[in-house]
Parts: structure tokens; sequence; C-alpha cells
């Protein structure tokens, strides 16, 4: 019997990259990647403290543990919201919506107000005391903090809003969660996210003045959380890898490669580098800004001076490509999504080119700055961290409800995981 589809398509991909062709037999395999990434996504939304983060980090402890290093728990807290109801009732339909972070609840009666679509700056004195309908541009959006999406936001709430719907139009038309920070920028109005496949109507009725009734309802606050951090203490400056474990639902394709390289990772190092000082850390919170991120690099990460290397493996490090047949209707490709990036300081970009040869995305990295960091990354940069290999993307399906297995797979992990051993293991065989 001859080879299947799928083994073909891997080997056609690790075929593009030269380095992998001929890589140890000590390469990360397609199967050992695919088993981590399957056992993160199985354990359900990796909402920060809820259960399926609890779980991965219990997972991510034992696994560490098990691998030799010496692992402790990060305490933190962040909001949580637990909908009971969270629609838009317009006319006789009624849209599901997601609650925006910090989450403000309306009474349980809900608000009936009429709508006013927000187009731009020339709107805003209609939308005195009504439902803010916000149009936001089409993007792969992440962050409350976007300039376009904060600016909209800020200038409702000034304008005298009750509440907002903002509509995210992305590549699925599915609602795109928000990172927030854990105070509220927009004056703590009740605020929810459309995804624009169900925009319509609203937008329709926000043009003609309707009213309509939003009900968010449910019960929050603070709950704890915890990072994960692993230690191998050795001699001479650290290598530290990390990596976020927390999002917004099932994350595999935003967490799923990252979360399967650094388990990769930490197992490799110890075994090719037996008197490294190694330092691992699985961080929470990516949703609230990266407040997991910021604890850790406040009080458990080496000084910058004492790190050699670090390897941060950030959102869509190995996610599918998709043909966009029309609005939200996508269909799957057997390559990467090269909209993800790479960075890495001067000295580390020329092996990176090397490594990293044909794959989409990832060929081209770029040289590491706070400038051009986004996520953790940006922030390990802004701390003073320059020797710094970092990724960050955002996929199609990047914040929304379906980012599911079928978005990314070991096939397409391990080319870009092994890509990066061969260049980390270049770079630490340098003399020090």
């Amino acid at each position: 019997m001859g080879p299947s589809r799928r083994e073909m398509i891997g080997a056609a991909t690790i075929a593009t990259c030269p380095a992998l062709a001929s890589a140890a037999p000590a390469a990360f395999t397609v199967a050992d990647l695919d088993g981590d990434l399957r056992r993160y996504v199985g354990f359900g939304a990796h909402n920060t403290g809820g259960a399926g983060d609890l779980a991965t980090g219990d997972w991510i402890f034992q696994r560490l543990k098990d691998f030799g290093y010496q692992v402790a728990r990060l305490a933190i807290e962040v909001p949580f919201f637990d909908a009971k109801e969270s629609v838009l009732e317009l006319n006789h339909d009624k849209l599901g919506v997601l609650p925006q972070y910090p989450v403000t609840p309306t009474s349980a009666n809900g608000l009936r107000l009429r709508l006013a679509l927000r187009r731009d700056g020339r709107d805003d004195a209609s939308l005195n005391g009504c439902i803010a309908v916000l149009p936001l541009p089409l993007a792969r959006h992440s962050s409350i903090t976007a300039p376009a999406v904060q600016a909209a936001f800020v200038a409702a709430a000034r304008a005298g809003a009750s509440a907002i719907v903002a509509i995210t139009d992305g590549p699925t038309g599915e609602a795109i969660a928000l990172n927030s920070p854990t105070r509220s920028i927009f004056g703590g109005i009740p605020a929810v996210l459309l995804g624009s496949k169900t925009a319509a109507p609203l937008i329709e009725a926000a043009t003609n003045g309707q009213e309509a009734r939003l009900l968010v309802t449910g019960s929050g606050g603070l709950r704890p959380a915890y990072n994960v951090v692993g230690r191998r203490p050795g001699r001479g400056r650290s290598v530290v890898v990390t990596t976020p474990l927390s999002g917004w639902g099932l994350c595999a394709g935003e967490r799923g490669g990252g979360v399967a390289t650094f388990l990769a990772f930490a197992e490799w190092l110890p075994k090719a580098y037996p008197n490294a000082d190694l330092v691992f850390a699985g961080m929470v919170g990516h949703e609230f800004e990266n407040v997991g991120s910021r604890l850790f690099l406040k009080v458990a990460a080496p000084e910058p001076r004492m790190v050699r290397l670090w390897m941060h493996f950030g959102s869509g490090f190995a996610t599918r490509d998709w043909h966009e047949r029309g609005p939200g209707v996508l269909s799957p490709l057997p390559s990467a999504d090269p909209q993800r990036f790479l960075l890495g300081p001067p000295d580390f970009l020329p092996v990176l080119m090397k490594t990293m040869v044909g794959l989409p995305g990832f060929e081209v990295p770029y040289l590491a700055t706070v400038e051009g960091g986004a996520g953790e990354a940006r922030g390990i940069l802004e701390a003073g961290y320059t020797q710094l290999i970092a990724n960050f993307g955002g996929h199609r399906f990047h914040h929304v409800a379906t980012d599911d297995l079928r978005t990314t797979s070991g096939l397409l992990i391990a080319p870009a995981a092994n890509g990066l051993r061969i260049a980390v293991d270049q770079i630490l065989s340098r003399p020090v």
C-alpha cells in the first residue's frame, strides 16, 4: 500500500525546507506534536482561570516535572463572566452576542433603546442615550486596544451611548473576541460583539433608528489562575522558553502549535545541552493584555543580562491556509497560513533565514524591535530582552469560536518547530 495523502502532504511540506530534509534523528515528530496539540485542544475552552485552562496548567506542570524541571505555579487573578443570557432582540429575532470584557451586565430586564449607527465621527451626536452600533473595519481583529477599535469604543462612550454593539468583520464572519485590559477603557457601559455574518439586519435597523433590547446577564468577578514555571539550573546565562496557554475558547490554531512546540523544546533542550541553565514558562492571562506574562517578567524571569537566548512561541505558530471563496466561505489548503511573523536579533537573522526557508511567513524573519513586536513578544522586548526569537500572527480563525482542529495539525507544526530547533542548535553551539 502506498503512502496516504496525509503522509504525502507532510513529505512535501518538509521537502520545501532543505534544513529539515537533512535534520538529525532528534527531529520533533509529527506524531508527537500532533498528540500534544490534540491533548491541549481536548481540555476545552482555555479562558484564563476556567476549567480547561486549569487542566492545561496541571498538564504542563506534570510534563515539565517529568522532563526533570523544578516546577512552580505563579498565581494571578483575572476577570471572568459566566453568561446566563447574552442576546440582542431585534424585532422578533434574537441575535447571539459575545460580552466584551471587562463585562458590564444589563439589568435582568435588559436595555430597550433606540439603535444608532456610528460610521464615523459625524454620527457621534446621534449616539446619546442609544445603543451604539459600531461596524469595525475588515481585519483579523485581536484587541480592543488596536487604534481603530479603541477609538470607536471610546468615541461612542464619550458621545453618551448607553450601550455598544460592535460588529467585527473578519475572514469567517463570526464574532471575534477582543483582548482587553482588566479595567474598561470605554466607561464601563454594557458592550457586546457580533459577527458580520449575521449583522445585516442590525445595520438596517440602526440606519432606520429602530429600537432593540440588549440583554446581558450572568455572574462575574475575579478568579484565580496561574502561570507554570519550570527551571533546570545549569551553568552560564539562561535559555528562556515561553508560550501563552490561555485564550478565547479552544484556541487550536492560536495556541496549539506553540504549546506543542514548547513541550518539544522542553524535552529536547536538557538532553541536547545538559549543562545549560533552562527556564520554561507557560503563561496565562493573555486575553487581558498579557497580565500573566507581565507578572513573569516582573518576579520570575532572569535579568536581561543573564539571558543568552529567549524563545517565545506566540499566536498562530502554524495554522492552515484557506481559499477565501466569498464572505465567510473558506476552503482548506494543505499549506501554512503566511500571516505569521518571526522576529530575531541581528546576529540570529542569518541563521533563521537559512533554517526557515520555504516556510510561509517565517522565511522572511524581521528584526526584533519593540515597534515591530506584538503580544507578549512586545512586552519581552520592552523589558530589555534583546536576544529574543519570537513569533506572532493572526490566522483566519483567530479569536473565534470555531478555532478547532481543522485549523492546524502536527503536519503543519513540524516544519516550523524543526526549523527553529535547528536554528537554536546552531546558535547555542556558538562559542560563548
